[in-house]
């Protein structure tokens, strides 16, 4: 999990918020969503280093959920 967290872009978002940032939260993939309001400004999960590496097929986790919620999983 760490590793991963190192390599999580989550944080150069154009939807990560200040609120994310104070509460800490990163790699939304495994994590869900976000306990911040999230406005959609864009997607970095499909170009995410994590995305590629965990086989990972869905995107706006911090909106959307966990790639498990999103499965329905």
């Amino acid at each position: 999990m760490m590793k991963n967290r190192s390599m999580c872009t989550c944080a150069q978002c154009p939807s990560y918020t200040s609120c994310m940032k104070e509460k800490n939260e990163l790699l939304f993939c495994s994590t869900g969503k976000s306990a911040c309001n999230v406005e959609l400004k864009g997607c970095l999960c499909p170009t995410c280093p994590v995305t590629g590496m965990m086989g990972l097929t869905n995107a706006v986790f911090c909106a959307k959920g966990s790639e498990k919620e999103q499965r329905g999983k």
